[in-house]
């Protein structure tokens, strides 16, 4: 069957599709990401990516996000919700006819999507395609299909409806959340892109990785580096920077038990730290959780709240923000024998969830009749875009 993977433009948002698009690629299936921005880093991974939306930036998406929709860029708080828990940036659609003229071109069986993608529900509406909703972070995702149909007014305008046959991937573990998975539960398999190992997995240590995510930094995580960076010297461990091309904000002259490494593979670099300082990305939350390292979170953004407390309240780490830093709270993180065994728990019963290979069928069954039988009831195409990737058949060209 062929299966589009349908991605916002974000990296965080993009790899934790990978191991699934993997997973189908394995067992026979076509597998086509859909995606913009940043999200082309999938093609890393050896997939193949339809950038809809060439030469637009990340910055210049979210702009446009904002413009289309001011009063709901603001967070959204789901029912049932104690907070924010999704940034309704994502049901703007921002890319509507593009991911409409890819789908058309290519007829998937089956759509995955990012939760919080609006494109997905409403390709899958008008193509009548199955989709399933790939769950990232410690969100549950059963209830932002009905909040996307309130505000997203696209459904209206084209005379849809939610898609008939909607399912969820939910990769957070159950002892976090306290509550049933939605829909089919699987492992999150993180995949932070490869990279040429050197000392990490050889060397173990009293590591602390200080690392924020791949957007840029903002006043939070720069007055998060400053402060690490001050208390450092002070700190009987190791300080590892991993910040991306983010050279603002690192000095010429670094303590000298820190070090820089820019991009690194946080899947493998994880396994010999001792603990993680992070904003609260979803990306990061996991990975940590299934090395079974320690956490110090300092949440930047409602969805980062979300995770540090959920962090603090399985005892896998700490809450706090960037002035409450100090010596005791670094040394109590790698020293606290109880955040070890707690993260352990959590990486035991993270690797006996199912693998991404074991919902394979299960995907292939929700599939079911091919998209060309359905063809009848598919709403007409929007005008054609030239990608210059598709053949007459929808096929991508060598």
């Amino acid at each position: 069957m062929r299966v589009l993977f349908i991605s916002n433009p974000r990296i965080g948002s993009a790899f934790p599709l990978v191991p699934l698009a993997w997973a189908m690629r394995s067992a026979g299936h076509d597998v086509l990401f859909g995606a913009a921005g940043d999200g082309l880093a999938v093609e890393l991974a050896g997939l193949d990516v339809i950038d809809v939306l060439p030469g637009a930036g990340d910055r210049r998406i979210r702009e446009a996000q904002r413009l289309a929709d001011p009063e709901s860029f603001a967070s959204l708080t789901l029912p049932g919700a104690e907070r924010p828990t999704v940034p309704s940036d994502g049901f703007v659609p921002w890319a509507l006819p593009e991911f409409l003229a890819v789908a058309h071109a290519w007829r998937p069986d089956l759509i995955v999507s990012d939760p919080a993608q609006t494109e997905g529900l409403l390709v899958a509406a008008a193509l009548d395609v199955p989709i399933v909703l790939h769950g990232r972070g410690l969100l549950r995702t059963a209830g932002i299909p009905r909040a996307i149909r309130r505000l997203c007014g696209a459904f209206d305008d084209n005379g849809w409806d939610l898609p008939e046959h909607i399912r969820h991937i939910d990769v957070a573990p159950a002892s976090i959340l306290l509550s049933e998975p939605d829909g089919w539960p699987m492992r999150p398999v993180p995949y932070n892109g490869g990279g040429v190992l050197a000392d990490w997995p050889r060397e173990p240590s009293r590591r602390i990785l200080l690392t924020l995510g791949t957007a840029p930094l903002g006043a939070h995580g720069s007055a998060t580096v400053k402060r690490i960076l001050t208390l450092a010297g002070r700190v009987d461990a190791e300080f590892v920077l991993a910040l991306g091309d983010q050279a603002a904000v690192i000095p010429d002259a670094l303590p000298r038990n820190v070090r820089s490494v820019g991009w690194v593979a946080l899947s493998t670099i994880l396994r010999s730290c001792a603990a993680v300082v992070h904003h609260g990305g979803a990306g990061t939350t996991m990975c940590a959780l299934d090395a079974g390292v320690p956490q110090l979170v300092v949440p930047d953004g409602t969805e980062a709240v979300l995770h540090a407390d959920a962090v603090v309240n399985r005892g896998c780490g700490l809450r706090r923000r960037p002035d409450e830093l100090d010596e005791d709270v670094l040394t109590s993180l790698t020293g606290a024998a109880k955040f070890r065994a707690n993260a352990a728990e959590v990486r035991a019963e993270l690797a006996a969830m199912p693998a991404p290979a074991d919902l394979v069928p299960r995907l292939a069954e929700l599939a079911g009749t091919p998209a060309a039988a359905r063809s009848a009831s598919v709403v007409s195409p929007p005008q054609p875009v030239a990608f210059g990737r598709l053949d007459d058949r929808g096929s991508l060209l060598s």
